[in-house]
């Protein structure tokens, strides 16, 4: 993974914390990694990670043209989020805001699509939808990541 942060430049604004603004610019799609308690980092794989791009939604506004991801890979990259950086890393439940954002998106999804998706980052892909539509996150925490280490992971 390689990582470069950029600095606004120009003089210190006392306003601002650390007197600028600051843009950090990734290569990959990462998370924290249950491997390592937590310590490391988990990139997705290159194959979904390159689909995320080539699926993209184009949006148009009155004043922006902007990109999302597909509703099958939001609702997954949210899901990863909220699992491996909020649940695992951070040791807190679950946002209520993520899991509302993921029950929106569910019905929009091709649950054939979803679940081979999901399948490429985490196992159970059938276990994952349903801990999803009913609201069993720290079901789904348990079964899938808190495991590793012996159990140390487990909520």
């Amino acid at each position: 993974m390689l990582y470069h942060p950029y600095f606004t430049p120009g003089p210190k604004q006392s306003d601002i914390s650390n007197g600028c603004f600051r843009v950090d610019s990734y290569n990959s799609i990462y998370f924290s990694s249950p491997f390592n308690n937590f310590k490391s980092f988990w990139t997705i794989p290159d194959k979904v990670s390159e689909r995320i791009f080539l699926n993209k939604k184009k949006l148009t506004t009155n004043e922006y043209v902007f990109f999302t991801p597909s509703n099958e890979h939001e609702l997954i990259l949210l899901l990863l989020r909220s699992l491996l950086d909020i649940m695992g890393w951070k040791k807190q439940v679950c946002k209520q805001k993520h899991k509302d954002r993921i029950n929106k998106l569910l019905p929009k999804c091709d649950i054939l699509k979803l679940k081979k998706e999901i399948s490429e980052v985490l196992i159970l892909p059938d276990y994952v939808i349903e801990c999803i539509k009913n609201d069993k996150y720290k079901d789904l925490y348990n079964k899938i990541i808190g495991d590793f280490n012996n159990g140390s992971n487990r909520r």
